[in-house]
């Protein structure tokens, strides 16, 4: 303060003494006015210091008052920093107290579920093993009762088995006395076994000894009518067609079958009204069931009818559709059977049982000599028109279809054998004839 109070007066004393000295017209104070204006100037320079001191401790005041609130500011915004941090880790902390919970929810939920599902697995196992031991009981329950039903069904298996073969033992003696013209006593014993059949087997079985009872008593008829019995094959036949009818079962091609024999038997015999009402009646079920099982035998008799009335146009016509019917039917017989059920018929001396498997022999055999007799009766009726080329190979065709078929000694290869020698020499001498008329 003592250096700035100097500095402030020596310019005072230079300027006082400048003044009286550069002033010309200015006029010059005494003694009193000088110490007046000093005391004066004395005390404006004090008020001024003072002035100034008072200044300055203000700025020294609001420096210090300054610094203490940029100290205040300082510490608050640190408290301020310390608080924000503190808040983040405790919202951390909550974060991870939360997210430990969720986790520790979540495993107790899981474990909760894993236990719960142990201990429905533990009752489902329970309830599992309570159910297989009631299966096992019921299994062993249904096993003994299926093991009894299987015995039991295996017994009436077999006794019916033994049944079914006791009757067609009877049904073989039955063809034995056919061939001896027993026809009363076979038909006899045939009636019999269809009344035994019906009460002692069930249906299906009943139905077979059905079927292959009507067959053979068809066939055996035919022998009975070629020994010279017409009265008795008609009896027998009569007697088929009303078993036929009285079946509950529809036996269309043994109605068929049945038909066409006793159109055969009433040709036999000249009723040929009662032969064409028989054949007529036979072919209608054959278009209406589109029957192709006896469809070619049906044309075939219709054949002999009409040659043997003198219709011999018709009788050509229905003995070639009778050929392409049969052909068919023959050659599908043929491919539908296998290699055991190709049986050749033969009189082979080696062949210890002749009367096996009859009835699939018969019907092989009565296939092929339908075939056999179609194209004997086709060489016939072109014979009667003159037409001797196509009624040579027709008459040489049934000669050899008989030969392999039936066997060089049966009765049928031996008269169509002859009947084609015969025509042979006919033959030969039309050709010798009509050379000679164009000579």
């Amino acid at each position: 303060m003592d250096n700035q109070q100097q500095i402030q007066v020596q310019p005072l004393l230079y300027k006082n003494n400048n003044s009286i000295n550069s002033l010309p017209n200015q006029k010059t104070p005494n003694q009193g006015d000088y110490n007046e204006n000093f005391q004066t100037q004395k005390r404006q320079s004090q008020n001024s210091d003072s002035q100034n001191q008072d200044s300055q401790t203000k700025n020294v005041q609001n420096n210090n008052n300054n610094n203490k609130n940029r100290f205040v500011s300082g510490n608050q915004f640190q408290s301020q920093k310390a608080n924000q941090q503190q808040k983040q880790q405790q919202q951390r902390y909550e974060q991870k107290q939360k997210i430990s919970a969720r986790n520790s929810q979540s495993s107790q939920n899981t474990d909760n579920n894993n236990n719960n599902q142990n201990n429905n697995n533990d009752k489902n196992n329970d309830k599992n093993n309570s159910q297989n031991n009631n299966s096992q009981v019921y299994l062993n329950q249904d096993f003994k009762k299926i093991q009894y039903d299987f015995l039991e069904s295996e017994t009436e298996n077999q006794e019916e088995e033994k049944m079914l073969q006791e009757l067609k033992q009877l049904m073989k003696e039955i063809q034995i006395e056919f061939k001896l013209g027993l026809a009363r006593e076979g038909l006899q014993k045939a009636i019999e076994i269809i009344y035994r059949a019906e009460k002692e087997l069930n249906s299906v079985h009943y139905q077979e000894i059905f079927e292959d009872l009507i067959k053979q008593l068809n066939y055996s008829s035919i022998d009975v009518l070629n020994y010279g019995f017409l009265d008795h094959a008609l009896i027998v036949l009569n007697q088929c067609d009303q078993l036929i009818e009285n079946n509950p079962m529809d036996h269309i091609e043994l109605k068929v079958l049945t038909l066409n024999h006793l159109g055969c038997i009433y040709r036999r015999g000249n009723s040929f009204e009662q032969a064409f009402s028989c054949l007529n009646n036979a072919q209608q079920l054959v278009y209406q069931n589109q029957l192709k099982e006896y469809a070619g035998l049906t044309y075939l008799n219709l054949s002999a009818l009409f040659s043997q009335v003198g219709n011999h146009n018709s009788a050509l016509d229905n003995a070639q559709k009778a050929k392409t019917l049969q052909l068919q039917e023959f050659e599908e017989y043929l491919k539908n059977q296998s290699e055991q059920e190709k049986l050749e018929y033969n009189f082979d001396k080696n062949n210890k049982n002749p009367a096996q498997n009859y009835l699939q022999n018969q019907d092989y055999l009565n296939k092929a000599t339908t075939l056999i007799i179609c194209h004997h009766n086709i060489a016939s009726e072109l014979e009667y028109f003159q037409q001797l080329d196509e009624a040579l190979q027709n008459y040489e065709e049934s000669c050899k279809l008989a030969q392999s078929h039936l066997g060089y000694i049966h009765p049928i290869t031996q008269t169509f054998r002859q009947e084609y020698q015969d025509f042979q020499i006919r033959y030969a001498q039309k050709k010798i004839s009509d050379q000679n008329k164009r000579q």
